[in-house]
């Protein structure tokens, strides 16, 4: 989640919505489940039974990773689902991943 997902999930669950949340570093996920966030350990986990996904990340490589690994947002999430990156990459990746 980092500096500025922490702090978007946090909002959305303070005006009632249930927000899951994944980030690789343990504290960042303590940090969130005391904000009332559900804390997820993988991309799966996060990616499932959602209605929105929302991404905030700091290179086109790592928004590339988490949405097609194996076990990833696209492998994961169910169709229909709205995927929003807010990350500063590449248009022309973004481009090519919204398609």
């Amino acid at each position: 989640m980092g500096n500025m997902g922490i702090n978007m999930a946090a909002n959305l669950h303070k005006n009632g919505f249930d927000v899951k949340g994944y980030d690789l570093s343990e504290a960042t996920l303590q940090r969130a489940e005391g904000m009332g966030i559900k804390p997820a350990t993988t991309i799966k986990e996060v990616s499932t039974e959602v209605d929105y996904i929302v991404t905030s990340l700091p290179r086109t490589q790592d928004v590339e990773y988490i949405l097609r690994e194996d076990g990833g947002v696209f492998a994961s999430a169910s169709e229909g689902t709205c995927i929003v990156d807010s990350s500063t990459i590449s248009p022309i990746a973004a481009k090519e991943f919204s398609e």
